[in-house]
């Protein structure tokens, strides 16, 4: 089972195509990222295997509301009573109607194709959101307060979560350790086909770096704990725009 504990209190829910992190301290709980829908077992595995009996699932903290991230926030929410969180902007494609294919004359391009594929195969139910959030909001959680940090380019309300005592950041899709398609380990922006704003990506990368974490908790790839800071510098600096 691809539950892995990462930090007292964080434990890495590994999906095929992307990462949750359970917070975890006695009895009350909290997940940032839901997975797919179709991840949908796994995840109910695995909090299983996690959660001790009659623990409370708090909220999801939703980064952004993609199908990957979001997919099973409303079913949790639904069973288990946990509160939605979410930026702003993202609320409309959480708890509204609203798609990230795109409109207008890009409607066929190919972007805007795979997302209306995804909303098809991999549709996120939509839920009532408990919580609307902006930056420099504050998120209690079993493992304190987490500070919103708004890091938009990949979508336009994409949002990471800071521990600022600890120096956990959970990045989401504003930071990657994976480089995408060839799997190989190393810091990463989400590609431009699934990105609204690739200079806005970079901007929100370098705000990473200025925050100056110690472990890096990304949407995909593997949680960097050494030498954290320093690399995550290092691919900033050669970031162009």
């Amino acid at each position: 089972m691809p539950l892995r504990p990462i930090l007292p209190g964080i434990f890495h829910l590994d999906f095929p195509w992307t990462n949750a992190w359970l917070l975890l301290r006695g009895d009350e709980a909290a997940i940032i990222v839901s997975g797919t829908c179709r991840d949908r077992p796994a995840l109910l595995a695995m909090l299983g295997e996690a959660l001790p009996e009659g623990a409370r699932l708090q909220s999801v903290l939703l980064t952004h509301g993609h199908c990957d991230h979001a997919g099973n926030a409303a079913f949790l929410a639904d069973i288990r009573g946990a509160g939605i969180v979410t930026h702003r902007e993202e609320e409309p494609y959480v708890a509204g109607n609203r798609s990230y294919a795109r409109s207008g004359f890009r409607t066929m391009g190919v972007s805007s194709i795979i997302f209306r594929l995804a909303d098809v195969f991999y549709p996120v139910s939509r839920h009532p959101v408990e919580r609307i959030l902006t930056d420099g909001d504050k998120v209690e959680t079993p493992i304190g307060d987490l500070l919103v940090v708004e890091t938009p380019g990949h979508t336009c309300g994409h949002i990471s979560y800071f521990h600022e005592r600890e120096g956990w950041l959970f990045s989401g899709d504003a930071l990657l350790s994976v480089i995408p398609f060839v799997q190989r380990p190393g810091l990463s922006l989400a590609p431009p086909i699934f990105s609204l704003n690739m200079r806005a990506s970079r901007e929100s990368a370098r705000k990473i770096a200025a925050l100056g974490p110690c472990v890096l908790f990304p949407g995909h790839g593997w949680a960097l704990t050494e030498d954290t800071l320093a690399r995550i510098r290092s691919f900033t600096s050669g970031l162009d725009g």
